[in-house]
């Protein structure tokens, strides 16, 4: 898991092909449990 809180992530463009795939998920520990069971975790 990453947890960003600002938007320091200057190079995004750069890494973008170097990593997996993203999300956003809403603040809430509810939302976090069902975004990982729906990504098998």
């Amino acid at each position: 898991m990453l947890l960003i809180t600002g938007d320091g992530l200057k190079t995004l463009d750069a890494v973008a092909g170097e990593v997996g795939p993203s999300a956003t998920v809403p603040a809430s520990s509810k939302a976090v449990r069902e975004a990982l069971a729906a990504r098998g975790l």
